[in-house]
């Protein structure tokens, strides 16, 4: 089992993986957002800037996320975490508009 995670985001959704986790056990979770203010808080945890993320100290990253996830997948990436180390929730399947 995971013993310590990080979750990038802050928000609604960041909210059901932290429930998530702790329904499992884990119970070092820590917060990360990009641009993280000084005493920003976050279900009364402190919330880090990403750039301070650091391979090697989490096992995994949750990326709690709703949106496009490249994006938030490239700044961890410039981290220096692997791309086996981050966990997405929702792949990113191409609209089916018909191009009529």
């Amino acid at each position: 089992s995971e013993s310590r995670v990080a979750v990038y985001g802050t928000g609604l959704f960041a909210e059901l993986v932290y429930l998530g986790l702790k329904e499992i056990g884990v119970e070092e979770i820590d917060f990360f957002e990009e641009n993280a203010a000084a005493d920003l808080r976050f279900l009364g945890a402190p919330v880090m800037d990403v750039s301070s993320i650091k391979m090697g100290r989490y096992d995994r990253v949750f990326i709690a996320s709703v949106g496009s996830t490249k994006p938030l997948m490239c700044v961890l990436e410039k981290q220096g975490l692997e791309q086996d180390q981050m966990v997405t929730f929702f792949s990113e399947i191409p609209s089916k508009s018909s191009t009529s």
